[in-house]
């Protein structure tokens, strides 16, 4: 009795955090505004696999494509910049190991930035084989608090199952904020169909029956960062989730990303800070800066000045603060 009392004191701890405003909750009268946001589903959209072995054949040959291309080698020094994963912890190898439910649990918690909340989440385990000093305690009870990953049964989270991509996509689109009365529709095909919907899933290697490894879920993460989340609204007695106007990126982390933008000047201390100077080539989606514009900003993260110079008067992305500082420069 004093167990199930201490569990249910720790999701109330863990559900404060809805009063932050964030997309997730219980069951309060909820509108879609229409023509803002299509939920509509449709076709199945799995991939089944016929030949289990021809299909990792494939799926190898896949792998070391998106290698060559430098997709995922590109996509941790992001996540590593916007500090949602050490990139220092992963090599070609390690990338290929399968995520187990709490490592879900810890991405999706770091991509909705609620480490902290996280933190706070430690001192009891709401799953009777997940233990109340397990590294992942905080991260299990949260992500399990927010309705983004299910229990596998009653008081049961199995953290070192191996996660499938279904599993893996249903998360992603709840930290978005679909609830699942959103998507109408048999799972796991209303997940997958929204996913594809909003780009999630591409340059990523499906398999509907396989596992996932740590480069699928550090390319579906990126693709994650760029779609656009729900925003809850309140008026009066009446709760709507409309579409937020910029990229998850910007919704959770205020880095905003831009593409399109010649680098004309850097320079850096010997303290590693520095400047340096843009030239927008296009009208920014924020309607911040017009093409031709020139811009200064604070240069924040670490990296070789000679491989930073290599880009000058190149076109290159950059994701800036609001403050104006740059944390990443990519090609």
């Amino acid at each position: 009795m004093i167990k199930k009392s201490l569990k249910m004191f720790l999701i109330f701890l863990c559900q404060i955090v809805l009063l932050t405003g964030m997309a997730f909750g219980g069951e309060e009268d909820t509108h879609l505004r229409q023509g803002i946001i299509d939920l509509s589903v449709g076709e199945n959209v799995e991939k089944e696999s016929s030949n289990k072995e021809g299909n990792k054949e494939k799926i190898d040959e896949l792998y070391m494509e998106l290698m060559e291309k430098n997709i995922l080698k590109k996509t941790l020094p992001r996540l590593d910049a916007f500090g949602i994963v050490n990139i220092r912890s992963y090599n070609e190898d390690s990338l290929k190991k399968e995520v187990t439910r709490e490592y879900l649990a810890k991405f999706m918690i770091a991509m909705l930035n609620m480490e902290e909340e996280a933190e706070a989440a430690k001192d009891l385990s709401l799953y009777t084989d997940v233990s109340a000093d397990r590294w992942s305690v905080g991260y299990v009870n949260l992500a399990g608090s927010l309705g983004i990953i299910d229990e596998k049964e009653e008081g049961i989270f199995s953290p070192e199952e191996s996660v499938t991509y279904p599993e893996a996509i249903t998360a992603l689109i709840r930290s978005l904020g679909y609830k699942d009365r959103f998507l109408p529709s048999p799972w796991p095909n209303n997940f997958i169909k929204k996913a594809t919907e909003l780009a999630i899933t591409n340059d990523v290697i499906f398999n509907s029956t396989g596992k996932l490894d740590y480069g699928d879920i550090f390319l579906l993460m990126n693709n994650t960062l760029k779609a656009r989340g729900l925003e809850k609204v309140e008026e009066g007695d009446i709760t709507t989730y409309v579409e937020y106007n910029d990229t998850f990126l910007k919704q959770k982390f205020n880095i905003g990303q831009y593409d399109g933008v010649k680098m004309l000047e850097i320079k850096k201390d010997v303290d590693n800070e520095g400047e340096v100077k843009f030239k927008f080539l296009n009208d920014t989606h924020d309607d911040k800066y017009k093409a031709g514009d020139t811009k200064v900003f604070k240069l924040l993260y670490e990296s070789d000045l000679e491989k930073l110079r290599a880009l000058l008067d190149e076109e290159v992305t950059v994701y800036v603060k609001e403050d104006n500082e740059v944390i990443y420069i990519e090609k």
